[in-house]
């Protein structure tokens, strides 16, 4: 017995073959522009202290790097946090017009002190992680307040490209979860 495929269904494979590689065409497209080093314009508030950051992205891989100052001008250092892992752009978001969605293994953290006083290292938590100044160090298993990978491998994250400019997703604290990938 022959099957015959009617020409509505075979139209609408047709259709279906035809969207799913354009958006296979869009997100190379999209990851191609991603490709270098980027850096923040300005520093940015995190908390009590500022940041800036620096991150390369490969094909596939991607590596962060954030300094945390204690002042906006960036004279007082305090420590280098590192993040890198293999990432994914898997679709354009529903959510934010223009953006897409993307998934940021991390298989690496590592945190160099900056900053050689004592009391204030302790204020923020490290004196238990062993660290040395000016050296580093691994901590990938957690370090005061920078979560261990086992509980949070992979962040989920909202991306966008405007005028050669990168935006990130607004950070919250669920985003070790696909249900916690900024909204804006």
């Amino acid at each position: 017995m022959k099957h015959q495929i009617k020409p509505l269904t075979l139209l609408a494979f047709l259709i279906l073959t035809a969207c799913q590689q354009k958006d296979t065409i869009a997100i190379e497209n999209f990851k191609k522009e991603l490709i270098g080093a980027w850096e923040s314009a300005e520093m940015e508030k995190e908390g009590a202290s500022y940041s800036h950051k620096e991150l390369m992205l490969t094909d596939s891989t991607w590596h962060l790097a954030v300094y945390a100052y204690a002042d906006t001008l960036g004279h007082s250092p305090l420590f280098k946090l590192e993040f890198e892992g293999a990432y994914e752009i898997t679709d354009a978001s529903n959510i934010v017009e223009g953006s897409w969605n993307g998934t940021y293994g991390i298989d690496k953290k590592h945190l160099t002190l900056l900053n050689r006083d004592a009391e204030i290292m302790n204020s923020l938590g490290f004196a238990p992680c062993g660290l040395v100044y000016g050296e580093r160090t691994d901590v990938s298993n957690g370090c005061s307040f920078i979560q261990p990978i086992a509980d949070c491998p992979s962040d989920y994250d909202l991306i966008t490209i405007k005028e050669g400019m990168l935006y990130a997703g607004e950070r919250n604290p669920n985003m070790c979860e696909p249900t916690g990938r900024p909204q804006s």
